[in-house]
């Protein structure tokens, strides 16, 4: 495991979040656009399907997915994740919230 991710494992683990083995391997590899375009494409939607479905264009979906937005609203995240039945933290970071 690199230096970077495994700082980053240990400031998760340290703040109480569960951090697997999957998700160690997927946090240097996958950021927030590829894991959004890999999430559509796993469930077979379209650019003009997910826009439908959240409210939003075409265009800014694309966008998302290739890291040209400015910062994107909390709305936007969370319609995100209601469409792929995920936490948006899990959404957004690639892990799960922190444990209880």
């Amino acid at each position: 495991m690199g230096n970077e991710v495994s700082t980053i494992v240990n400031r998760l683990r340290n703040a109480g979040y569960e951090v697997t083995p999957p998700i160690i391997a997927r946090l240097g590899a996958l950021g927030f656009p590829q894991r959004l375009k890999m999430l559509r494409e796993r469930h077979n939607l379209s650019l003009q399907q997910l826009a439908d479905t959240i409210g939003m264009s075409k265009a800014y979906v694309w966008e998302l997915e290739k890291d040209r937005t400015g910062d994107m609203s909390a709305l936007t995240l969370f319609k995100l994740a209601k469409v792929y039945k995920m936490d948006a933290t899990e959404l957004y970071f690639g892990f799960k919230g922190a444990t209880q």
